[in-house]
């Protein structure tokens, strides 16, 4: 009976002691694209959004409202942009800018890729996956973990 005790106060000494992990969800990155993806495609069609393409990934969605015909950023460029972000689960706007200038390597992943497809005088709105924009932490008390966003966003000048 007394090595019973022993091993149980182990038992439940060592379950108390072991550090979690609060962050991880139980779904991979890619596991979480797919809910994220649905979602995305869920909220277009809900919304009767048409003329939707995507990247190369096959996975950041986005409308052409306005096409441009001049430079398209490089990664290693500067751009000016005007754009409003909101959350695609409340639409709740959580940012905005008018002609705000950025570094594209220091966007977000969905940012760099759109700016990569996008010339000087083009407006569209992105549907950017959560792991392609803040992830697993989310950004600040506005945007959550996992968060799939909308950006509306054009694109002014490119400083090469």
């Amino acid at each position: 009976m007394r090595a019973f005790v022993v091993l149980l106060l182990a038992i439940v000494f060592f379950g108390f002691s072991c550090k979690k992990n609060t962050e991880d969800t139980g779904l991979d990155f890619n596991e979480q694209l797919a809910l994220d993806s649905a979602a995305i495609a869920d909220y277009l069609t809900a919304n009767n959004i048409t003329d939707v393409m995507t990247d190369q990934t096959g996975y950041l969605m986005y409308v052409v409202h306005e096409e441009g015909d001049g430079v398209v950023p490089l990664v290693t460029d500067s751009v000016v942009v005007s754009y409003v972000g909101r959350l695609l689960a409340t639409e709740e706007e959580f940012d905005s800018g008018d002609h705000s200038e950025f570094k594209v390597n220091g966007l977000i992943t969905g940012w760099q890729i759109m700016l990569g497809l996008m010339h000087e005088g083009d407006s569209v709105t992105i549907y950017v996956p959560s792991g392609f924009a803040y992830g697993k932490t989310g950004s600040g008390d506005k945007i959550p973990a996992n968060a799939n966003l909308i950006f509306g966003m054009k694109l002014h000048k490119v400083f090469q």
